[in-house]
């Protein structure tokens, strides 16, 4: 389903992920994306990271991933963020756009997920979701993030 929400694109869909057991078990997700009127060319990419987010993770430092460091210690500990030139995506991330960042994240569950790239910002739910206003409310905060972050 998508749409446009105070000017900005806005698409609810669904991702049905299969792992390979016995069971052959499946999870779903929905995802509420908004797109950004502002696209940045940073190569970004913000994901949450930890446990619940990412499973069980080897080091950085054995694997290789890129993690820059912003210099926040709450954004830095909730956040995995990659980009082209990290110079440039340090000054991207400024003190009101990581309050805003951290303002959305604090308002959702455990097991809901924040993400940011160039093109959008968007949430992952752990499953199918009914509650119409949580999703409405969910797509609103994203709209006043991206407009956060194009400002």
């Amino acid at each position: 389903m998508s749409g446009t929400l105070v000017s900005h694109r806005c698409d609810i869909s669904f991702e049905t992920v299969r792992r390979r057991s016995r069971n052959n078990r499946s999870s779903t997700y929905m995802h509420v994306t908004i797109a950004l009127n502002v696209p940045t060319q940073l190569g970004l990419s913000m994901t949450r990271q930890g446990f619940l987010s990412e499973g069980f993770r080897l080091p950085d430092s054995i694997t290789g991933n890129q993690d820059i460091i912003i210099g926040e210690e709450t954004f830095d500990e909730t956040y995995r963020v990659k980009g082209i030139d990290e110079n440039a995506v340090r000054a991207y991330f400024t003190p009101q756009r990581i309050m805003a960042i951290l303002q959305i994240q604090n308002s959702l569950g455990p097991l809901q997920n924040l993400t940011l790239t160039d093109q959008q910002v968007s949430v992952r739910f752990p499953n199918v979701m009914s509650d119409m206003n949580m999703i409405s409310e969910t797509a609103n905060a994203l709209v006043w993030l991206a407009q956060q972050l194009e400002a």
